[in-house]
């Protein structure tokens, strides 16, 4: 058992749930704007023939990407940057972090089973969070989220629910705390848009 084989298994269930392969994640539009994002961070460490797994489950926002574009004037490389993701164990009632060791004998069994959590609590939290005001106080409750990528994506969500001047605040009190150059550039750009 490698990463690659279970990787093969894996792509073969995730059609069965309308998620198809891009890059280093699957990908399911949900509307015009949203995607869900299922990813599988897997390595092949410890044990030989076994690859530990550890899914973790997020949203990419179309909007929000384009304007963090054009804020930062930085390209995308044509990866689905989530807003917010998290693995899939903290979704669930023990809420710690989970991998799944997957190895020949057990492949189709736990794949299975990755496919019931995904569904269970997966399609769940997508389905949650696509809503753009629960989204916005997502990142602003610091949730699932990296704090280095909440202080760019939280102005742009303010934005998009119309409240550009609470966003432009935003970025006023992070330039004052941190006296980061990048975020005066970033302040310009937001005050035009």
């Amino acid at each position: 058992m490698t990463t690659v084989d279970f990787e093969k298994r894996i792509a073969e269930l995730m059609k069965s749930i309308s998620y198809k392969k891009r890059k280093y994640s699957f990908i399911k539009q949900i509307d015009e704007n949203i995607f869900g994002i299922i990813g599988f961070g897997s390595v092949s460490y410890q044990i030989r023939g076994t690859v530990f797994v550890h899914p973790t489950v997020g949203i990419y926002n179309k909007a929000v990407d384009d304007i963090f574009h054009q804020l930062t004037n930085l390209k995308g490389d044509g990866y689905y940057q989530p807003v917010i993701n998290t693995s899939f164990g903290y979704l669930t009632p023990q809420n710690e972090y989970k991998e799944w060791l997957v190895n020949d004998d057990n492949i189709d069994s736990v794949n299975l089973e990755l496919i019931d959590v995904i569904k269970l609590y997966g399609l769940p939290f997508i389905e949650k969070y696509k809503d753009p005001e629960i989204l916005m106080k997502c990142v602003a409750d610091k949730k699932y989220i990296l704090s280095e990528n909440r202080d760019y994506i939280l102005p742009i969500l303010y934005y998009l629910n119309g409240d550009k001047h609470k966003g432009l605040q935003y970025i006023e009190d992070n330039i004052n705390q941190s006296n980061n150059p990048v975020y005066s550039k970033y302040y310009e750009n937001y005050r035009d848009l």
